[in-house]
């Protein structure tokens, strides 16, 4: 039991030792490019700001995005494969540590919780609640972030998917009655929430006391966990702990049949499937090519338009460039090309896909703004492509050619 003790303080600070030395690489080598981004960011959030109209949906688009985040929050468990064997015959002994898990993962996602309201202070002030302060927002969503997580520990003896895809819909509407409250879209129910919440917390303690743990579950959810964390060291540089997850793209599988069958196009026919299938790079290309897209509805000036694209271009080309380490395999040696033919199709993929991005911004600016707008934007995007791709991320990557 005391070695069950010593357990969880042993794994918390054998994490923080290794991603402290990471964050404090990205901290003295890299720090110039956030400082850069988060002054080009602030300066379109204080503008954006002054453009909303009092009519927007502020309240509803929170909530649904609070309910979301907080639905989906889980226990860090620091588990391993190995627990499988030597933790699962005495897990009837791991209520402590389990608890110590639920406190950690509070802390952790309080301080994220603190940050995200703390940003939006200047919309929550203006359109909701007439001054910046945050504390009556906090406060709520604090205590339904632990109910969240107190109820997410005992989903972690369901045995069966669907049961578990249940029990977090269920709990992502409940969270969105109350973030809708919270926000003053819809009438205050504080009495019948406390009520409710505090029913369905019981039951489910009453239910996970007669079940185990579902190990295999928990063990996908740390590995996860970790996942995120080293998914965004990866924006800085790449990591061994970083792990990578292949998805099928039947549907796109044709789509590569077409690119053109000569020397020139290997090595872009496999740098491109090797992006578009690794879920840890391509999804998140997705997310800030559709987050950039939707910008570009706002009616803003043409300097604003083009300051977010290249901000947009910046953060998905990071994120690609950094892959090009762990894509120097073994394999890519064996073709007997010049070591040029793999620096063109790197810099030929990352170019295509910053392209599809810049030319779905200039469609919805053309559709917005008008025609000139979104052609203009098109050609400086180009152009800046044209100058960073080839130019400053080719000397980037030959050093390692």
């Amino acid at each position: 039991m005391a070695d069950l003790n010593q357990l969880w303080k042993k794994r918390l600070w054998g994490f923080w030792e290794d991603a402290m030395r990471y964050l404090r690489i990205i901290v003295m080598g890299y720090v110039y490019f956030p400082i850069l981004l988060l002054i080009g960011l602030a300066f379109l959030y204080q503008y954006l700001t002054r453009q909303l109209p009092s009519s927007f949906p502020l309240g509803w688009i929170l909530s649904f995005f609070l309910a979301w985040l907080l639905a989906r929050s889980r226990p860090r468990t620091f588990l391993e494969e190995a627990d499988l064997i030597f933790l699962r015959p005495v897990h009837h002994q791991m209520g402590t540590y389990f608890r110590k898990a639920v406190i950690y993962s509070f802390f952790i996602y309080s301080i994220q919780l603190l940050a995200f309201l703390a940003l939006l202070s200047p919309l929550l002030g203006i359109y909701l609640a007439g001054s910046g302060q945050i504390l009556p927002f906090l406060i709520p969503l604090l205590v339904l972030l632990l109910w969240n997580l107190i109820l997410a520990r005992q989903e972690m003896r369901a045995q069966q998917p669907l049961l578990l895809f249940g029990y977090k819909m269920i709990r992502f509407l409940l969270n969105l009655i109350v973030c809708l409250q919270i926000f003053q879209v819809i009438p205050l129910y504080w009495v019948v929430d406390l009520t409710v919440l505090f029913i369905i917390a019981f039951l489910s303690w009453r239910k996970g006391k007669e079940e185990n743990y579902n190990w295999t579950f928990l063990l996908q959810v740390e590995r996860k966990k970790k996942t995120s964390f080293y998914s965004y060291i990866h924006w800085f540089m790449e990591t061994p702990e970083q792990q990578t997850t292949m998805a099928h793209r039947r549907n796109l599988r044709f789509q590569f049949l077409r690119l053109p069958y000569q020397p020139r196009s290997t090595y872009f026919y496999f740098y491109l499937k090797s992006l578009v299938r690794e879920k840890e790079v391509f999804y998140p290309y997705i997310r800030l090519t559709m987050i950039s897209t939707a910008l570009m509805f706002w009616h803003v000036p043409l300097y604003i338009s083009l300051l977010i694209s290249v901000l947009a271009l910046l953060l998905n080309g990071f994120q690609l460039y950094q892959v090009w380490p762990r894509l120097d395999s073994f394999w890519f040696h064996l073709y007997p090309l010049p070591l040029r033919s793999r620096e063109d199709g790197f810099l030929r993929t990352l170019f295509v896909l910053l392209t599809i991005h810049i030319t779905a911004m200039s469609i919805v600016t053309l559709w917005s703004q008008g025609f000139g707008k979104g052609g203009l934007l098109w050609l400086v995007g180009m152009f800046f492509l044209a100058g960073w791709v080839y130019v400053g991320i080719r000397k980037k990557i030959r050093i390692h050619l």
